[in-house]
């Protein structure tokens, strides 16, 4: 559990620079991104799976103009170092966008960091409260 602790640390970190400049830099995702390409390649199979296919996907958002290059990066360290925060923070984004659109009817444009460390935090908090502590 103290690895996806330290992720969730990471994530408040890059939550606040998106909430205060409304951008998360290089200096703060590309070592983790690093990390988490390191790990994949160190694991094979399933985790170069895994990374590949949601580059892929968020890849092709990225291009379409549907997420900025720092959420991709920060999913992308979630998937090769944590999946199940990955998950916390997809489900997350989810509920977050469907708000938004239901509020604002269309398209919007918003901080998603934000809520992908609430979404990594709960699924750090669940994991905790199964396995019966960190």
């Amino acid at each position: 559990m103290i690895l996806p602790g330290l992720i969730v640390l990471w994530l408040v970190g890059c939550a606040w620079s998106d909430l205060r400049r409304r951008q998360v830099g290089n200096p703060l995702t590309l070592p983790v991104l690093g990390a988490a390409l390191v790990a994949a390649v160190v694991q094979g199979g399933e985790a170069l799976l895994r990374l590949g296919l949601v580059g892929l996907v968020l890849g092709v958002l990225w291009q379409k103009g549907g997420m900025g290059g720092a959420d991709v990066k920060i999913l992308l360290a979630l998937a090769g170092l944590w999946p199940a925060g990955l998950l916390g923070a997809l489900a997350a984004l989810l509920i977050a966008g469907l708000v938004r659109m239901l509020r604002r009817q269309g398209r919007v444009r918003y901080a998603a960091v934000p809520a992908m460390a609430v979404g990594s935090l709960l699924t750090l908090s669940i994991q905790i409260l199964v396995q019966g502590g960190f």
